[in-house]
């Protein structure tokens, strides 16, 4: 259960962090207008995942070998 609630909440901040990067992204469009937001939000999406997740299992880690 546990692993589950943590997965959802990596979903639900990567989500959350795309968004803001999509919002500054399109906020810069309107001083570049060569800065395609949907593409650079799209092509960064992976590696949002995959830092969230990477930080997700450190914490885990540091937890199991506290107890």
């Amino acid at each position: 259960m546990q692993h589950t609630v943590e997965r959802l909440s990596v979903a639900a901040i990567t989500n959350y962090m795309a968004n803001v990067l999509h919002l500054m992204l399109a906020g810069a469009h309107t001083i570049w207008q060569t800065i395609d937001a949907e593409f650079l939000t799209a092509a960064a999406t992976p590696f949002l995942f995959a830092a969230i997740t990477f930080a997700m299992l450190r914490i885990r880690r540091h937890h199991r070998d506290a107890f």
